[in-house]
């Protein structure tokens, strides 16, 4: 982060999440009755840039900030697990694993606090929230886009060089 004055800041950043998540087909199973079972996954590394205003100033004691940016949002995401073939006859079951990678450009929104300790570093914490799609080849996904928005809480150290 780069001051500018006492009300503003300019900043960049590069972050990391992945999260995994098991599925089953709800109406379908195996002849023998046992589920059949996938797992969705979605990394993103977003690198983002923001101006925030910090309404009581960057030498408060208290420093609540809201701002916004613009973020490009690497991503990858996966289908592994056994499925269903629809378009054949008797549903056949087969094991496959499929992967989508993209970058795609959006907004953020950034709300936030910190309190400074000391002269040179300060403790908080953040809300983000994130706005993009990626694009998902149709022959292989249902659907052709999937949405990489949704809020982010963070905890932060800063320290001031």
């Amino acid at each position: 982060l780069v001051g500018l004055g006492d009300y503003f800041e300019v900043g960049g950043g590069i972050g990391f999440s992945s999260r995994s998540v098991d599925t089953i087909y709800d109406d379908f199973e195996r002849p023998d009755g046992s589920e059949i079972e996938q797992q969705l996954k979605l990394r993103i590394v977003p690198m983002t840039a923001t101006v925030r205003i910090l309404p009581l100033g960057r030498s408060a004691a208290f420093q609540p900030y809201v701002g916004g940016g613009i973020g490009l949002y690497n991503w990858r995401y996966t289908e592994t697990g056994d499925f269903i073939d629809f378009r054949v006859p008797g549903r056949p079951i087969f094991r496959e694993s499929y992967v989508a990678t993209g970058n795609s450009i959006g907004p953020v929104a950034v709300f936030g606090a910190r309190v400074p300790i000391g002269l040179n570093a300060s403790i908080g914490g953040e809300v983000r929230y994130q706005r993009a799609e990626g694009d998902l080849d149709e022959v292989d996904f249902l659907a052709p886009k999937i949405d990489l928005g949704g809020l982010h809480y963070s905890a932060s150290f800063g320290i001031r060089w």
